[in-house]
């Protein structure tokens, strides 16, 4: 398919655009400041990778244009006022959108300059890198507010991190800063934004033969199993609420 030279088709919070350097890019720009991943926004992800998937492009972007956040997670506010069936559709439509980015043919690289919190980490776990500058943020402080995330990250991130330095960013809650994402392997490069862009630009352009890329990141993705098919609906519990009414995990069919 011809290039759309940077034309953006969408009005959602995300939109796919070509960048000048042949990139694509899915960009973020939140309906308001605090970035949440609603359902309006999940349903304009997906619009935005589906036109990622048609592109020529071999490497995709994903980055905010929201001031110091990348994306936070779920509105609260609506997961309170959620029934369990509602919050399990929710789940479900979250990992099916994320297993999307995953899946998709091309190279994915998430720019992270600002939080990625909750469900803006899982986002960014489904990329097949994530670059930050010094003043991003990594964290899942869902247990301090009664939420399990229910997007892949309590399956993708101990693959990437391995299970000790998973447990201690979702028991705690407490978010890390580039340097030790980047020490435990969340983040896979810690530089300024257009350093981080020359050298993902660098590593597409570096491959004479593409099909063997797609091949391999066939093979990565099968070796890692599918997080969307071990489907957990987002627990939730009023914070107000006593501790015997604690988060559950509750597998779906």
């Amino acid at each position: 398919m011809s290039r759309r030279h940077g034309i953006p088709h969408q009005h959602g919070p995300f939109r796919f655009e070509n960048d000048p350097s042949g990139a694509g890019r899915i960009v973020f720009r939140g309906r308001d400041a605090k970035g949440v991943l609603d359902p309006v926004a999940l349903d304009s992800l997906r619009s935005a990778i589906g036109e990622a998937r048609e592109d020529d492009c071999r490497l995709v972007f994903l980055e905010s244009r929201l001031p110091f956040l990348f994306a936070a997670g779920a509105d609260l506010r609506m997961l309170l006022e959620l029934t369990p069936a509602e919050a399990a559709d929710l789940a479900k439509e979250g990992q099916k959108t994320f297993a999307a980015l995953a899946r998709i043919r091309k190279l994915t690289v998430a720019i992270i300059d600002g939080h990625s919190l909750g469900g803006g980490l899982d986002l960014a776990l489904a990329c097949d890198l994530r670059f930050a500058t010094p003043r991003a943020r990594f964290g899942h402080p869902g247990v301090r507010l009664g939420i399990v995330t229910g997007w892949g990250g309590t399956v993708r991130l101990p693959r990437l991190v391995g299970l000790p330095e998973a447990r201690k960013i979702f028991y705690s809650g407490d978010a890390i800063d580039a340097s030790e994402a980047y020490r435990i392997g969340l983040a896979d490069r810690v530089a300024g934004l257009p350093a981080l862009r020359r050298h993902a630009i660098k590593i597409s352009a570096s491959h004479p033969s593409w099909p063997a890329v797609r091949s391999l990141r066939r093979r990565l993705l099968a070796s890692e199993g599918d997080p969307a098919r071990r489907r957990f609906a987002l627990g939730v519990r009023n914070p107000r609420a006593n501790n015997d009414s604690a988060l559950k995990r509750t597998p779906q069919p």
